[in-house]
């Protein structure tokens, strides 16, 4: 195989650079969509998804430092892929504010990083170091997306839930309401009798 030039640069000017587009790709208001959500019980909160994504980009940084630095051109460029993949996932889950696309695109996502999990594990640092994200993907991503995407089918479903409960409050007013209009026209009868408040009046 032909050797990868400057394994230092290639490692680090990626990471960055993936890094930075990937912050760009997510504002504030992608964040608070995402957290306006019906949310599964294994939600992150933001300060522990910030933790996963740093220690991604440290892992594939080192990733690709030895992948380049032995020559090996297929596990450099599986590593390269997985880094602008886990990008585009970004922007299709945060772009297209669609959990339908969070959850295909995980699982499409696992595709590249099984192939670099084993074209690494030749490398015993390098696949001692991607294994726990690996597993991170399969454990937690694949779960987290697949339970948002159910709990959040359809822009209509959130409105939907909440009509029977304005119905309901809806109902308890117009009982409440024809209640006291029962009551007044009870204590309005004609002609009084001896203790309303008519006959008090009248006499």
């Amino acid at each position: 195989t032909r050797p990868v030039p400057r394994p230092l640069p290639t490692a680090v000017g990626a990471t960055i650079a993936a890094a930075v587009v990937g912050n760009a790709l997510i504002g504030k208001d992608d964040l608070a969509w995402l957290y306006g959500l019906r949310q599964p019980r294994m939600q992150l909160p933001l300060p522990g998804f910030a933790a996963v994504g740093i220690v991604y980009y440290v892992v594939l940084g080192c990733v690709i430092y030895r992948a380049a630095d032995r020559r090996d051109r297929i596990a450099t460029r599986l590593a390269l892929v997985v880094l602008a993949l886990n990008e585009v996932w970004n922007l299709a889950f945060f772009g297209r504010r669609s959990v339908r696309a969070g959850f295909l695109g995980i699982v499409a996502f696992l595709v590249p990083l099984t192939a670099l999990q084993v074209a690494v594990s030749r490398d015993r640092t390098s696949s001692l170091l991607l294994a726990p994200y690996t597993a991170w993907v399969v454990g937690y991503d694949v779960p987290w997306t697949l339970q948002l995407w159910r709990l959040n089918r359809g822009p209509a479903e959130g409105p939907q839930q909440e009509r029977p409960m304005r119905q309901r409050s809806l109902r308890k007013k117009v009982r409440s309401s024809s209640t006291r209009t029962s009551g007044c026209s009870r204590a309005a009868k004609w002609p009084p009798t001896a203790g309303s408040l008519q006959w008090r009046r009248s006499v």
